[in-house]
């Protein structure tokens, strides 16, 4: 589905916000990776009863002046998603 690139912004400054009057809300917003001179982002929201994701960077400093979104143009193709429960297993060290 396509986004306007300002709608996606305010929804990462205001994760509660209103697009086309109807409800977005950041459900997932998580760092998936760290380079030179960005950092990368996974986004997901919520918004008309569907789930959207896209990733995004960020400028890694104050020097990196990289926004969200910013190689994306004014119209963002997000993908729907969903959510699935899923089972975990992590290992702890013995005491």
């Amino acid at each position: 589905m396509i986004f306007k690139r300002e709608d996606l912004l305010e929804l990462l400054w205001d994760d509660d916000y209103e697009i086309e009057g109807k409800s977005a809300k950041i459900v997932l917003n998580e760092i998936t990776g760290v380079g030179r001179w960005s950092i990368y982002y996974k986004m997901v929201f919520s918004y008309d009863g569907k789930y959207f994701m896209h990733k995004y960077s960020r400028g890694a400093t104050e020097m990196q002046d990289e926004e969200p979104f910013e190689y994306d143009g004014d119209e963002i193709d997000c993908i729907e998603v969903e959510p699935r429960e899923l089972l975990v297993i992590k290992y702890f060290p013995v005491a």
